[in-house]
């Protein structure tokens, strides 16, 4: 038992620290932990944020600003963050026509088109994925760990001393209901909503429809960023 409302260490309390790593260890068939690497916050969007910050470069405008890159569709979390650092949000779209996977032509793609509006400065990917549901096969980590590698490579080889690209690896635990295809029967719906949403974003216009209705409440998924005719929520 902890004192509550006391001082904690800013890592977190270490006797918790310790049986997180008895936890993973346990969970993981027996790999190894380290209390050291691990810290404790008030919840995912708060270390998400508290990382970014730690990413950021000296400026916060023009093309030495930090680059972060973040999957599409993605939890709004990190775009909102980004903007709200001032940041350059760096987009790769997931692979819809392949279950989602992350495809790492398009993480070149993104990463070099960005590159003489920012400093890249991160790799935001979320396993399982939000609002994808997708989990990284291990093929695919292998080639992104070692893409990191050469973009440390280069940042090293062309002077840059602002720091070293990170592997951001947000381990999300949300489930997302209504992920599949809706059937063709909610296509017509949606067109019909489509004609009425006066200018909204149409799934922003169900949503508020259905809460003011039914008392239900749902988050369109607009936020999200997903490519092509879809009104997900």
């Amino acid at each position: 038992m902890y004192l509550l409302g006391a001082y904690s260490d800013s890592q977190g309390l270490e006797g918790i620290r310790n049986n997180v790593v008895k936890y993973i260890s346990e969970r993981d068939g027996g790999y190894a932990a380290d209390a050291t690497n691990i810290y404790l916050t008030s919840g995912a969007s708060e270390a998400i944020r508290a990382i970014l910050k730690l990413l950021q470069t000296s400026v916060n405008t023009g093309d030495g600003r930090a680059g972060i890159m973040i999957p599409i569709p993605q939890y709004p979390l990190y775009s909102a963050t980004l903007s709200e650092m001032n940041s350059y949000q760096i987009n790769y779209y997931l692979d819809e026509a392949n279950g989602w996977k992350l495809d790492i032509d398009e993480l070149k793609r993104s990463l070099n088109e960005a590159r003489p509006r920012c400093i890249p400065r991160a790799l935001c990917v979320i396993n399982p994925g939000n609002p994808t549901d997708v989990v990284l096969e291990v093929d695919i980590w292998e080639i992104v760990l070692a893409c990191v590698d050469d973009e440390v490579r280069f940042q090293l080889e062309n002077g840059d001393d602002v720091g070293k690209t990170l592997l951001l690896a947000s381990l999300a635990e949300q489930m997302m209901d209504l992920l599949s295809e809706p059937p063709s029967t909610w296509r017509r719906v949606l067109l019909q909503i489509c004609l009425k949403s006066k200018g909204m974003h149409p799934d922003s216009f169900y949503a508020l429809e259905l809460l003011e209705k039914t008392g239900l409440c749902v988050v369109p998924g607009n936020g999200f960023g997903q490519r092509g005719w879809h009104f997900p929520f």
